[in-house]
């Protein structure tokens, strides 16, 4: 089950939208900021300049300024695209995998291929290359080999995930 925590964001798609909706939060929260820093400057001003309170009309307080609808608008914007990418992506774990689209290609897998394989499928389609090298007892050499006959065959494919690959099943 080791392999089912790389699901969640396993796409680039994925990571840009999340992105595009973390900055979209974090923008509003600097507009916000900015927009009631100068609310407070603007009442400090009048109190001082024109020796009128806040609920007086002052010709300080002219509303927002133009960069608050700005930076409010554009936040509004990323937060939609990445909410909407996340949402109606095409989602890669939803694909059929390529060896069921050609399950012919199954049989020109040798044993030990055959078992890599099969590991990747029961952990949920994805998995450290160091884990198949932990279960199988193979030497680092071995997985490689049998890792890149699978990814000739266009099974699986491999990311790098720190130290280690993350090999997943192609889509």
């Amino acid at each position: 089950m080791a392999g089912m925590r790389f699901k969640l964001v396993d796409s680039f798609e994925t990571k840009m939208a999340l992105i595009l909706v973390i900055l979209g939060i974090m923008l509003t929260a600097v507009v916000a900021s900015f927009t009631q820093n100068y609310v407070t400057i603007a009442d400090a001003k009048c109190e001082l300049q024109c020796g009128m309170n806040t609920t007086e009309s002052c010709p300080h307080r002219g509303g927002l300024p133009f960069i608050s609808y700005v930076g409010f608008t554009s936040s509004i914007l990323l937060i939609l695209i990445g909410a909407y990418l996340l949402i109606f992506r095409k989602d890669s774990l939803t694909q059929v995998p390529s060896y069921k689209k050609n399950p012919k290609i199954l049989n020109t897998l040798n044993k030990d291929e055959k078992l890599v394989f099969d590991m990747i499928i029961k952990s949920g389609g994805a998995m450290l290359q160091s884990e198949i090298l932990d279960k199988t007892g193979f030497s680092k050499a071995k997985v490689s080999r049998v890792l890149d006959k699978l990814e000739a065959k266009a099974l699986v494919e491999r990311r790098r995930s720190g130290m280690s690959n993350l090999i997943i099943l192609r889509r």
